[in-house]
């Protein structure tokens, strides 16, 4: 038997809820308000069909623009006069003297995605130091529709030659729920070259002999903390995990903020990377959407331990609210991909 639907399931609640009033009066109202309900409902239905369409309709529109910011950022063409009708009001001479100069000059813009990355509250927590020569070599991020609901995603980055792996791309696909939470995250196996894992590291443990106490220094590999984690597996099981089951908490809490960096980057990133660029947005407006009391845990002053770990929490929270309201529309009828 098919799964009901969340309004089926709350259709189903209202006639239930309203047999159990307490007069036949109130019965007969309910049942009348109800009649107004359903209509407001079907409104509701018709508006977000309407939107679906609208944002596939601008998003068809956007394309020429996230291509030829692409060119720009990759520096695969001479920029063009028409595109610099600004250049009077924020150039001094010198700077305009140079025209022809520059609209020859295909170098692209170094570093650009990762400063973009550094200057969004979402994802800087994610980088670490040993990240950004990799990041550095991203020409390209594209958000991919796979479903006509919007419930399969894929994001592709797109890498120069770099010493650090061979992958010319590297990609995540995003599973969701009916109500835009993530169930599973797939990403590309990276093939690292020889010592260059910057995902792992390598920690030595003393052991000891039990029997003749000899003493000896082992070497592990660990998982270590690095942007490029976002690219390995994650899924969330068919039950919330046992405060206990600290694997399987894990694996949600990864799923959470892989779901956090991909949102960010299909609804600001890639649309709105030149203000990122330049530090004249931060995200902290996406970040910082409202949400109720009961997302929050309670906290003691002094318990520093958990303050990160709560963070992602809310942070996972707030975008996933946001997902109703933007991205669930982005991928209904398959547009072309965003891309830059």
């Amino acid at each position: 038997m098919a799964e009901k639907s969340a309004q089926e399931q709350a259709k189903e609640e209202i006639i239930q809820k309203i047999k159990e009033l307490d007069t036949t009066s109130k019965k007969y109202k309910t049942i009348a308000l109800n009649h107004y309900l359903e209509q407001k409902k079907a409104l509701d239905t018709q508006l977000e069909a309407e939107m679906k369409a609208l944002t596939i309709k601008y998003e068809k529109l956007s394309e020429p623009i996230y291509e030829a910011s692409q060119q720009i950022i990759k520096g695969e063409r001479e920029l063009k006069k028409e595109e610099l009708s600004n250049m009077e009001t924020i150039l001094n001479d010198e700077e305009k003297a140079k025209l022809d100069e520059e609209l020859a000059n295909k170098s692209g813009i170094p570093g650009y995605w990762l400063t973009a990355f550094k200057n969004c509250e979402i994802i800087l927590p994610e980088i670490k130091s040993k990240d950004e020569p990799l990041l550095e070599k991203i020409t390209k991020i594209q958000y991919i529709p796979e479903s006509d609901d919007g419930l399969k995603f894929k994001i592709i980055f797109t890498f120069a030659p770099n010493d650090y792996f061979e992958n010319e791309t590297l990609s995540k696909s995003f599973v969701l729920k009916d109500d835009d939470e993530p169930i599973s995250g797939s990403g590309t196996e990276i093939q690292w070259k020889e010592n260059k894992n910057i995902t792992v590291k390598q920690v030595k443990k003393t052991q000891k002999n039990k029997k003749s106490g000899a003493k000896r220094v082992v070497t592990k590999e660990v998982e270590d903390e690095s942007f490029f984690n976002f690219f390995k597996d994650a899924e969330q099981g068919e039950q919330e995990p046992e405060e206990d089951d600290e694997e399987a908490m894990a694996q949600e809490e990864k799923l959470a903020i892989d779901f956090d960096i991909a949102r960010v980057l299909i609804d600001e990133i890639i649309p709105y990377s030149l203000e990122y660029y330049l530090g004249v947005k931060t995200g902290e407006d996406y970040d910082n959407m409202d949400f109720g009391d009961e997302d929050y845990d309670d906290e003691d002053e002094d318990d520093e331990d958990n303050q990160g770990q709560q963070n992602k929490k809310k942070t996972h929270k707030k975008s996933t609210d946001s997902t109703k309201s933007k991205g669930s529309n982005k991928g209904q009828e398959k547009p072309e991909c965003k891309q830059q």
